[in-house]
């Protein structure tokens, strides 16, 4: 009897427990602004391998022809900034003398460094590129919207990021990655990420820009027409940076692309080089 009486109590106690709990387990998600707009897809930045981050455009009106004229104004490769005599103004990084003296350093992206640059830069010893700089690598990825979070799915490296939007802050002891830790918040259209938590092991770019373990990322993602994604990013690092700065990119849409699969340093793990088209593994893109 008494055993019967201490199985009724505990189940008791534990219906309890998680009618309780369940209040506060969606306390948080509830208070999260839904989604007010559709990032979801597979899209695909307009950079190449010397590009810097651009600086934000005018965001009102975007007609077809301003689409057209920011999508060319990318760095372009060296050969034809040797031909032409330069290239588009990239954003101008307000380096403090800390970074500066990295940045040289790490020399240019224009190929006159090339050896030291792949001595010295993270990503071409097959580590993470890290955030922000795999927005700007030349691979697809792919946005998945959840109530809850924004997963983006980066073919290069097979990167996996998350951004909770269920209203939760960041950790108290966020710790020091690759990718940092984000939370994100809707503002109209466009979807605030807020990240923190950095290493100082990556670049913010293929130029060489450093960064320290302060960073802290605003990244704003929104969809300026149908086909094109605006991703605009606030950069502030105290040590790496003598004021915040804004830099952006544009990506286009490819309904019909799925990613792919991109093993870091595959070469390497094989022992002999992967088939390559201009500088870029092959990779046998499938449609939907």
């Amino acid at each position: 009897m008494r055993t019967s009486l201490f199985g009724a109590f505990l189940v008791a106690l534990t219906v309890s427990v998680i009618i309780h709990a369940q209040p506060a387990q969606k306390s948080a998600a509830a208070s999260a602004p839904a989604a007010t707009a559709d990032l979801s897809g597979v899209w695909m930045p307009n950079v190449n391998y010397t590009s810097y981050w651009e600086p934000p455009p005018e965001t009102e009106p975007w007609t077809k022809e301003k689409i057209g004229q920011y999508r060319e104004n990318v760095p372009r490769p060296r050969a034809a900034r040797q031909a032409t005599g330069g290239g588009p103004r990239p954003a101008v990084v307000p380096m403090t003398a800390w970074a500066e003296a990295i940045f040289k350093y790490n020399g240019t992206p224009d190929g006159a460094d090339e050896g030291r640059r792949n001595e010295v830069d993270s990503y071409s010893h097959c580590s993470p590129p890290g955030v922000p700089r795999n927005w700007a690598i030349r691979r697809p990825y792919e946005i998945i919207q959840e109530p809850h979070r924004v997963l983006i799915l980066f073919e290069g490296d097979h990167w996996v990021r998350q951004i909770w939007t269920d209203g939760r802050g960041h950790p108290p002891n966020v710790g020091r990655t690759w990718g940092g830790h984000s939370i994100g918040k809707w503002d109209g259209d466009t979807l605030v990420v807020d990240t923190v938590g950095f290493n100082d092991k990556s670049w913010i770019d293929i130029a060489g820009h450093p960064h320290s373990e302060a960073l802290h990322l605003t990244e704003r993602l929104r969809r300026v027409d149908p086909d094109h994604l605006l991703i605009t990013i606030t950069f502030e690092d105290p040590k790496a940076f003598t004021k915040p700065w804004t830099g952006s990119l544009l990506a286009a849409l490819h309904p019909d692309w799925v990613i792919g699969e991109v093993i870091p340093c595959e070469d390497a793990i094989l022992g002999h080089p992967i088939p390559k088209i201009s500088g870029m593994p092959i990779i046998l893109r499938p449609k939907r």
